[in-house]
């Protein structure tokens, strides 16, 4: 089984909530105020993120501002992957895993696409499984499958990262 649809689906491989209410969450997901969306991160990782932020002057409301920033912090995306990630793997996350998912991919391809860098170690069959998966969703939106086909497709141009702990 293909690592996108393992992370998507309950112990029986059933999607875990209908379309329409991952459509929802999706969208606010990436709309919710970053300030807001990361309250329950610890206090030293949002400490990072409002550094990084004023650091470079970056004026971010939200995800969707994140991923789609013509230059966005390399620090940023991880921060924002790391917590999709956590939400992922968490058995009693309150995200659907399709969301959760669908944003750790994202993160992947704004890496790849503006900020030319890879932000994991998964090699690239897998990287181009899981764009693969997270475009081909009804609810993901036109912007966002654009950026995963578009990270799909430099896969061969960025160099592979060092192996890290936690891809």
């Amino acid at each position: 089984m293909r690592l996108a649809a393992l992370m998507t689906s309950g112990p029986d491989n059933a999607p875990l909530w209908e379309p329409a209410d991952i459509a929802a969450i999706f969208d606010h997901q990436l709309t919710t105020p970053l300030r807001v969306e990361l309250a329950t991160l610890d206090e030293t990782t949002r400490a990072r993120l409002r550094q990084v932020c004023e650091r470079d002057g970056l004026l971010l409301r939200s995800i969707g501002d994140l991923l789609h920033h013509a230059n966005p912090p390399a620090e940023l995306l991880r921060i924002i992957k790391d917590f999709a990630k956590t939400s992922l793997e968490h058995p009693d996350s309150a995200l659907p895993k399709d969301v959760s998912a669908a944003l750790y991919w994202l993160c992947l391809a704004s890496g790849l696409v503006h900020g030319r860098q890879r932000l994991s170690s998964l090699e690239d069959p897998q990287l181009r499984d899981g764009f693969e998966w997270a475009a081909s969703r009804a609810w993901i939106g036109g912007h966002n499958a654009s950026l995963l086909r578009e990270a799909a497709a430099t896969l061969g141009e960025v160099p592979s990262c060092p192996q890290e702990e936690g891809a």
